[in-house]
């Protein structure tokens, strides 16, 4: 069975100049091993779930690096 997790990242219009999804999906993605792209009001991709990969372990790992990536947004 592949279970997979999928991750969306949406950025509205009065961010944009300041961030843009893809950057933000793509510091998750180093980090956990998501797959995907996008463009920069809105990124997509998935996480094949594995002995490494817990749902518990992405969840945890996720906020940290997301809060990591938006306390440098200014």
């Amino acid at each position: 069975q592949n279970d997979k997790i999928l991750l969306s990242v949406g950025v509205g219009n009065a961010m944009l100049e300041r961030i843009d999804a893809v950057m933000i999906f793509r510091s998750l993605g180093e980090q956990l091993g998501f797959k995907g792209g996008g463009k920069h009001g809105f990124a997509q991709g998935s996480l094949a779930l594995g002995s490494e990969s817990t749902l518990s372990r992405v969840k945890q790992q996720t906020h940290r690096q997301l809060q990591a990536v938006l306390t440098k947004v200014k």
